[in-house]
């Protein structure tokens, strides 16, 4: 680095990960990398999936997370909560994206066009690189300036602090975590749920309550924390899988990507498993036999999506289903689901601006041939406290994706009709247009 040039490594050897609370879905954890990304387990399909549509499609880059590289996360076993860290010596990339966008003279990114609505019009190439560069100096920025880097620490300490302190209660009993939820969940929790609503586990689970208005980095954090079972169980199950290994240091990649509940003070966020086929190209016969299984005895079979995540905020409450919950589901049943996550009038309104980016996401999928999102989801998030009147529409989970330069001879899964769009993806997105469309009719007197 240059001799004028601040080097993050003089703060901090790295940035340690903590627990991302609105994860609502997925079977590993995801972490706050930043007030504005998340990190999450890499697949290298999914890497080549971001890079590929990158390069081949800006129209449908508005509705995807923006995606900002691999990071190298190591796990030490001596830290009892496993929380991973970005040691800046194992990201060298990590320093060098700093270095290129330092300069003393230019503090603050332009944000112009990061508060535009890319969903509400079509971005060429150039406004999308536009884009993705002011978000990648902003994130920058906001994780590895001086302020951020000592406000991280601090939030780190009090996090430690706090979830010490429970795991050592927790430990003497069973713990409680009291949520306002929806049956059913997991087997394991089902019964916990019948029993007033608690859910009950012998499991020390973190309490992930780090939204402290007494520290500086109450900044870093305005949302509401939920009472979300499944990020802790998700953190858990990690967790404890991790302590079982012998080695004293574990790295693992993952991908960095915005974080959608950025400035959003109470995420209602909606998981929607799309298609009607789950398996990938590459699955086994056993694979096969169970994904056909569940779509078959879900809503994935006749409408071609099905919830796989939900918590939506009902004044102070917080309503959540698990995959569980969603696999449960009738095409009648899944229509009444989703009108309770447009609990409110304000909320109502918002379904016409919804149905507009789902209508434009659909042709987009219709015009990309030789494409199979099996097994990705569709994200819909809005903020309950009525702030702001934005609706996010993103699609998630790219690790079994087809594009059409792969290469056939390998595939022990062919996909049906191969030179045409995703069909099954397709009437899932139908499927949402027709049920979002008939709420917001059923209740316009209440908008009047």
């Amino acid at each position: 680095m240059t001799k004028d040039m601040y080097d993050p490594k003089n703060i901090t050897s790295g940035i340690t990960l903590l627990p991302f609370d609105n994860q609502v879905g997925g079977h590993t954890s995801i972490f706050r990398f930043s007030k504005k990304t998340i990190c999450k387990p890499a697949s290298h399909k999914e890497q080549q999936v971001y890079d590929y549509l990158d390069l081949n499609h800006p129209e449908l880059l508005p509705f995807l997370s923006q995606y900002l590289g691999v990071l190298n996360v190591t796990y030490h076993q001596k830290n009892l909560h496993l929380l991973p860290e970005v040691i800046f010596e194992k990201n060298e990339k990590l320093l060098d994206d700093w270095k290129s966008i330092y300069n003393l003279d230019d503090i603050t990114p332009s944000s112009d066009i990061l508060e535009k609505d890319f969903q509400q019009w079509s971005p060429n190439a150039d406004e999308c690189n536009m884009r993705f560069k002011a978000f990648r100096k902003r994130v920058l920025r906001e994780a590895l300036s001086p302020t951020a880097l000592k406000e991280r620490i601090q939030l780190v300490q009090d996090w430690n602090k706090e979830n010490n302190c429970s795991m050592t209660i927790m430990s003497k009993r069973p713990s409680i975590i009291t949520c306002t939820t929806s049956a059913p969940q997991s087997p394991r929790l089902l019964a916990a749920f019948n029993k007033n609503k608690k859910l009950v586990t012998t499991d020390p689970l973190p309490t992930f309550n780090h939204n402290n208005p007494s520290v500086s980095s109450a900044r870093w954090q305005p949302r509401k924390v939920p009472d979300n079972p499944w990020s802790q169980q998700v953190y858990e199950k990690d967790r404890q899988r991790l302590l079982q290994l012998e080695k004293s240091e574990v790295v693992k990649q993952f991908i960095l990507l915005e974080d959608l509940t950025d400035e959003v003070q109470y995420p209602c966020v909606l998981d929607l498993k799309m298609g009607t086929r789950q398996h990938g190209v590459y699955a086994t016969e056993a694979k096969v036999k169970s994904q056909t299984k569940k779509c078959q005895a879900s809503t994935s079979a006749a409408l071609g999506v099905r919830i796989c995540g939900m918590q939506v905020y009902q004044g102070e409450e917080c309503l959540f289903y698990d995959k569980y919950s969603g696999r449960q589901l009738t095409p009648t049943t899944f229509k009444s689901t989703l009108e309770k996550y447009f609990h409110h009038k304000q909320q109502l309104s918002q379904i016409p601006v919804l149905l507009r980016k789902l209508s434009r996401l659909s042709k987009i999928i219709a015009s990309l041939e030789r494409y199979r999102f099996y097994g990705s989801s569709l994200l819909i998030i809005y903020d309950a406290s009525g702030k702001s009147n934005k609706i996010d529409v993103r699609m998630i989970d790219f690790a079994k994706t087809l594009t059409p330069d792969q290469d056939t001879t390998e595939f022990t899964c062919h996909p049906k009709r191969p030179t045409e769009p995703d069909h099954g993806y397709l009437l899932g997105l139908n499927s949402l247009i027709h049920c979002f469309t008939n709420i917001y009719n059923e209740h316009l007197d209440e908008l009047e």
